[in-house]
């Protein structure tokens, strides 16, 4: 049992991708899905490589609850793994869960919603209301991004 509430948590890596992490942090992406299998939540931290620009996926979490909590948990073992990681960014999807961690386990960094999650949530929210043409998608999704 993990003491924030959660009835597991789960956090893999390896000491490449951990030393991976530290050395280059500096801007750092969490996404988490819903949808692999049931009761379950995946998150995936990842930072991009200097050289390629690819996203390295650098530990995953697996947990049961999608909490304040839990996810401050996430990150406490994410610091005891890697104790030189110290992101100065970390970009996310629009989950408010995400962000208070993130303040409580990162006050230096910087939290930025990931473009991609923000023209996910503008397109679902155009097609709900009628507004299906791609090109007025895309121009809403590009004028909406800029303000981000």
């Amino acid at each position: 049992r993990d003491p924030a509430g959660s009835q597991y948590l789960l956090v893999l890596s390896n000491p490449h991708l951990l030393a991976f992490l530290e050395r280059n942090g500096d801007v750092a992406f969490l996404d988490g899905t819903f949808s692999l299998t049931e009761g379950a939540i995946c998150h995936l931290l990842a930072v991009q490589h200097p050289v390629s620009g690819q996203l390295i996926p650098c530990v995953v979490g697996v947990s049961d609850r999608q909490t304040t909590e839990a996810y401050t948990r996430f990150w406490d073992i994410v610091r005891r793994m890697a104790p030189l990681f110290h992101p100065r960014l970390i970009i996310t999807d629009m989950e408010r869960a995400y962000h208070n961690s993130i303040t409580v386990a990162h006050p230096q960094a910087q939290h930025r919603i990931c473009a991609f999650h923000i023209q996910q949530a503008v397109i679902r929210r155009l097609n709900a209301i009628g507004i299906r043409d791609r090109e007025r998608q895309r121009a809403t999704c590009t004028l909406i991004t800029t303000l981000f």
